[in-house]
């Protein structure tokens, strides 16, 4: 999955202005002047990471973050940053392995608090 990520982002990086473009004629130029460009970022979220998946986003110059995902019931998700990536400096957190029980909720942050948000709106 990580490498599918970093594909797509290297092709987006590569193709900026087709997806301009593409941004454009589908949310309006209101929105497309309001995305900096200059400054992508690559979320994954999935079940697990494993120890490859963090190395191979340190290894990158790009703003990456690994976020770990759980079901908790039938209405309930939880959240976790496993690795995070701002241009040159690399915050990989390793927590151990958690059973299903509930973990203390951390105040979420910047990217954390808008992919929450787009959990929320996708209910």
């Amino acid at each position: 999955m990580i490498n599918q990520g970093l594909y797509y982002m290297a092709w987006l990086t590569t193709h900026k202005d087709a997806l301009r473009g593409l941004v454009r004629d589908r949310l309006g130029t209101a929105a497309a002047s309001q995305i900096l460009w200059s400054a992508p970022r690559l979320i994954c979220v999935a079940g697990d990471f494993t120890r490859y998946d963090a190395h191979a986003v340190r290894q990158h110059r790009r703003s990456i973050d690994l976020v770990r995902y759980r079901y908790y019931g039938s209405d309930h998700i939880g959240l976790e940053t496993v690795a995070s990536v701002t241009g040159q400096s690399a915050v990989v957190r390793r927590g151990r392995r958690r059973g299903p029980e509930l973990t203390t909720v951390r105040r979420p942050g910047g990217a954390m608090t808008e992919l929450a948000v787009a959990v929320d709106e996708a209910r």
